[in-house]
Order: C-alpha cells, then structure tokens, then sequence
C-alpha cells in the first residue's frame, strides 16, 4: 500500500461507521443466509440443458422447459418460474426484480424491489428464524430463541442482528445515540458518526470530530479454534483537524513499525524499514514508492494519469488514456485508447482466461482453457445488441438481438424473464447427442435435428414435418395428412 490510500486506511473506521449510516438509509436489508439461489447453477453446468434444447415458445407468449432434474417455464417480461429436484430449489419472479421469491430446502426469501423482504430458515445457533424488514423503516428478526429475537422501528427505537457490517446495533432517536458491536470492539456513537467512544480486547479509543481521535490497540496474541495461536500488531491511530492531518503507527508481524502520516491536500507518506512512499500533492499528484523487501519501484506522475512500475511481482506502465500495461505473476492485462480496447489474461492453477473488450460492451470475447490440455472450457462471443453466442461442454448456443445479454453476462434469471420477447433467431447444438435446435421469429420457423430423426414445424407448430430413418409425413395442427413416405 502506498501514501496515496493512506487517509483512507487510518480512519478507516470512521468511513466504515460513514458507509454504515448511509446503508441505513440507502441499502436494503441483505438476506439472513447468502442472497438469492446461485444464478449461475443453471448457466455454467446446466442440469436442464437438454430441456433447453426441447423448449417450445408459442411465439414470444410463453415458453415451457422439462426434464427429469426441473422445470423452467414462464410469460416473458411477466413471469417465470424454474424448480430444480436434486437441490430441492424454486424461484420465481414476476416483473423482474419488482417480485421475486427463492427457496432452497427449508430456507426462503420474498424480495419486493429490495424494500420488502422476508426471509426464513434455520439459523446455526438459534433453530428455525423468521427475518422481515420493510426497509429502511421496520426490521424483524424472531424465532424459536428468544434471546436472539429483535425489532427496530427507525429512526425511533430498535436492536438489530448480523445487519450494516455490524453483529449487534441498538439506536435510540438515531443519529442521536447508536451502540454497535462487531466481533470483539463495543462503540457508542453519539450524533452519528461525528463522536464516539470505543473499547474492545486490548483496544480503547475515541473521536470528536472535526476536531479530533485517538484509538490505540495493544499487540496481543489470539487463539484460535483449533488450538493455535494469532498475533495481532498493534497500532496508535490520531487525527486533528479530521480529515486533514492524521497518524498512525502499526507493528509489523516481524517487529518493525511503520508509520503514516499525511496533511491534506499537501502530502502522504508511509515509512517503514523496508518500504516508503509519498505523494506531492494527495491524492492525485507525483507519488513515488520503494519496497526494498520486494525489489519494488513505482512513479506516478501524476498518479493515477502516468504511472511507471517495476518490481519482481510487477510490471506496469501507463499513459492514460493512450495505453497501459500490467503484468504479475498471474495475471496481465491493459489497454490501448481506453476505452478502444481493453484485454486481460488470468491464469490459475487449473485454467487460463482471456478477454478482449472494445468500446467497452460493444464487442466481448472471453475463452477459458485448462492449462494440462489446453481443452477450450468455455468460450463466449457478444455484439451488441446483435448477438451473443456460448459455446460449452460441448453445446453451442446463438441469439440473434441481445441487448441486454450482451452486457449482463451471467445473469441467468434476467436471460430467462426477457429474452425470448426480442431474441428473433436461437440455436443450439449439442456436439455430444447430434442435436440441433433452431428457431425463428418465436417459433414461426422451427427446426429440430438429431440422430433419431427431424422435426420442423411452421406459425408455432401449424404445419409439421418429421422424418426418421425409416418414413416421413406432414401434418396440420397434429393430425397427419397425405399418406406417410417410406424414407429410402
């Protein structure tokens, strides 16, 4: 970390009891076990992939997908459900994201527009709860533990759990007085957040601001569960004048200290036995830093417009918005006439991702290759708002008019809800099974080939077409016409 971030790493618990105020009145509640039933579980490895391939639209009206593992079907741009048997999983959405509703086993969440919300489930501690908020003015939290039962009605009065990076928050006439708890710290906040009063293990501290804070936390060792044992450094935190000049002092986990120290806008600086860093004027102005333990050397100049490093982790350059470059040990990435074009290369121990974007959303390309083989894992091309096209485990997928897939990628719920009300041709072909599906125009055309044989239909399934290997016969609204042909 260089002197540039270093007004911001000092007081970061007062930004942090900042952001907690604003959440207050801006964010929603989150959900009490995770948010909503992973999206990408049908995206990625789909288990009603081969429902996919069979799904039949009455023109862009509904759609309707089944196979053994679930079911997808729905009212574009209204509605639409999906369940999943093996995971014992049901969402579904209406007007998506006005309403929408997810269960996962025993758990739930209702969600209207993220400011009403009910969410139930087992808790780890407190059996079967019940969590309900009608954001940001009622909170709710009740189950078969009374003593972990609270409400809040704010700004008036309330407790809350586990909500706003806090474990525990009590108010009362909130900004007036606010208690909170997170992990090991207690801090009593009057006229939110301008003053405070702190204490925890081997931590003690206060602030008065504008005017002032002091926080200091002894070196200390913690255990751990399993028997171990944690050093936490310490650290003597000062402001005066907040924000403008601020301290602080850290023991390092091998016994150094390093010190911070930054008077704005004039300078930052961050000193230690092995590393400095300075910025002239801050935050934007000439920086440079020098880690000796690393072999590590940057100039910004200013930053972040001109930046020049190089070091045994990292190389990088950059002129913005002309060029930039960035290299490290797992990744490289950079640009040419930001936002022109922009690349990226991540590697892991198991694959390595490419990515190549040009005026941002306008053209993306993504492949993913396993490093043992280099088996193509996963390919996506978009063109907006043209097409996106998805090539995985082996099924090649088209859409012709994406306007929004193109962009959000992986947002399998808002795929589902929207496109078929603007996608005019899909495709998809299965390298493994033979089988291609094709559709035009919401089922005006549609094809479906495969080893056993072919279907295609015309105006959603009027007139109909099927051939196998060893005959074929037209047919109208499902009863054949004409005597069927013997394929030779």
């Amino acid at each position: 970390m260089n002197a540039r971030g270093l007004s911001f790493l000092m007081q970061r618990n007062n930004l942090i009891l900042i952001l907690e105020c604003l959440l207050m009145v801006f964010q929603p509640t989150s959900a009490l076990w995770g948010d909503r039933v992973d999206e990408s579980m049908f995206t990625n490895d789909d288990p009603l992939a081969d429902a996919k391939l069979g799904q039949d639209w009455f023109g862009p009206l509904t759609y309707h997908q089944s196979s053994d593992a679930g079911t997808r079907w729905g009212w574009p741009g209204v509605f639409s459900y999906q369940s999943f048997k093996p995971i014992d999983s049901v969402e579904w959405d209406f007007l998506y994201p006005v309403l929408r509703y997810d269960r996962f086993g025993d758990e739930s969440r209702l969600n209207f527009m993220s400011f009403f919300t009910i969410d139930r489930g087992d808790h780890a501690t407190g059996g079967p709860r019940t969590r309900s908020a009608f954001f940001p003015f009622y909170f709710s939290d009740r189950g078969a533990e009374p003593s972990l039962n609270r409400k809040a009605l704010w700004p008036v009065y309330g407790h809350m759990r586990r909500h706003f990076l806090r474990d525990e928050i009590s108010f009362f006439l909130w900004p007036l007085y606010v208690r909170t708890e997170k992990k090991d710290v207690t801090t009593y906040n009057f006229l939110t957040p301008l003053i405070h009063w702190r204490k925890g293990h081997q931590l003690e501290g206060w602030q008065f601001l504008p005017f002032g804070s002091w926080e200091r936390r002894k070196s200390h060792v913690m255990p751990n569960a399993d028997g171990s044992q944690t050093f936490v450094p310490g650290y003597l935190k000062k402001s005066v004048a907040w924000p403008f000049f601020q301290t602080q002092q850290s023991e390092l986990q091998n016994g150094d200290t390093m010190t911070r120290t930054a008077l704005i806008p004039f300078y930052s600086l961050e000193k230690a036995p092995d590393r400095f860093s300075l910025t002239l004027p801050w935050p934007v102005g000439v920086t440079r830093t020098v880690d000796h333990q690393k072999d590590y050397r940057e100039w910004g100049i200013p930053w972040p417009i001109i930046t020049w490093a190089r070091g045994d982790d990292k190389r990088a350059i950059r002129i913005w918005p002309l060029f930039g470059s960035q290299n490290s040990p797992n990744q490289q990435k950079g640009f040419v006439a930001w936002p022109l074009l922009r690349f990226q290369n991540k590697r892991n121990t198991a694959s390595v991702k490419n990515s190549q974007q040009i005026l941002l959303h306008l053209y993306k390309h993504v492949e993913e290759t396993q490093r043992s083989n280099d088996e193509v894992l996963r390919e996506r091309w978009s063109f907006w708002p043209l097409f996106i096209k998805e090539r995985k485990n082996e099924i090649t997928s088209i859409q012709w008019l994406a306007p929004l897939e193109a962009i959000l990628w992986n947002k399998e719920t808002l795929q589902r809800h929207y496109s078929p009300l603007w996608a005019i041709w899909r495709s998809q072909k299965d390298e493994v099974s033979g089988r291609h599906v094709r559709s035009f125009l919401w089922n005006i055309w549609r094809s479906d080939r495969s080893p056993k044989g072919n279907e295609s239909s015309l105006l959603f399934g009027l007139f109909k077409h099927k051939e196998s290997s060893s005959k074929s016969h037209w047919s109208i609204l499902g009863r054949p016409i004409g005597p069927s042909s013997n394929t030779p």
